[in-house]
């Protein structure tokens, strides 16, 4: 019988290592009472703000996932 691997929530951003493996680095300052389940969301942007946003994740040093949650949390907040 073939064994598979268990899969896992990833619980922030992922680090590619040497030989293609990837390690999750978690969230930066957060303590484990305060992290929730993520989930997975596959979003398409434009060229552009793609390049803009990994400039920006650069210079903030926060994950992509953080730079989207804040963003998408703050315009559903204003849209109320």
């Amino acid at each position: 019988m073939k064994k598979t691997k268990a899969r896992r929530q990833p619980t922030g951003e992922l680090q590619t290592l040497a030989g293609g493996r990837r390690q999750d680095r978690g969230e930066k300052g957060k303590d484990k009472a305060e992290q929730q389940p993520k989930r997975r969301l596959a979003v398409y942007v434009e060229a552009d703000l793609f390049r803009r946003l990994q400039i920006h994740k650069a210079e903030t040093d926060r994950s992509l996932s953080d730079l989207v949650s804040d963003a998408v949390e703050r315009f559903l907040a204003d849209s109320k």
